[in-house]
């Protein structure tokens, strides 16, 4: 009896402990995937399924490559981030692009029936300073 009561025990704390550590699994896969192509991207047509349709009509064609001459191409990308929200993410990702070595990129996920789709992104570039030498 004390064995199944052990047992039983151990079954029910790693059951907690699996759901407790659950990552957000297909959604944020999605959405990788997603600012993966957008950065890869040469044409606006092969990313335009991604945004909502509020966040077309703020990025057309027209910002789509203005984005992409003023950036190059991507050289680093990794994420820093990721808060969930009731209706949507946010996805942080910390870039480097031939133009702009050191970018903070957030992008905004509407996510409806774990589809998402881009509601927005905005972009700060981050200050590296140089540590200096000793003896200036």
């Amino acid at each position: 009896m004390k064995k199944m009561f052990v047992m039983l025990v151990a079954m029910l704390t790693m059951a907690i402990c699996s759901v407790c550590s659950a990552t957000p699994g297909k959604v944020l896969d999605a959405e990788d995937a997603m600012v993966a192509k957008l950065f890869a991207a040469k044409d606006y047509k092969a990313v335009e399924a991604f945004f909502t349709p509020e966040f077309k009509k703020d990025f057309d064609a027209k910002s789509f490559d203005n984005f992409k001459n003023s950036l190059g191409a991507l050289t680093k990308s990794k994420m820093l981030s990721l808060e969930k929200f009731d209706e949507g993410d946010q996805v942080v990702y910390l870039t480097a692009f031939e133009k702009m070595p050191n970018l903070v990129y957030a992008f905004i996920f509407e996510v409806k029936n774990e589809k998402p789709l881009i509601a927005g992104m905005q972009f700060r570039p981050l200050q590296v300073e140089q540590p200096q030498a000793a003896g200036k």
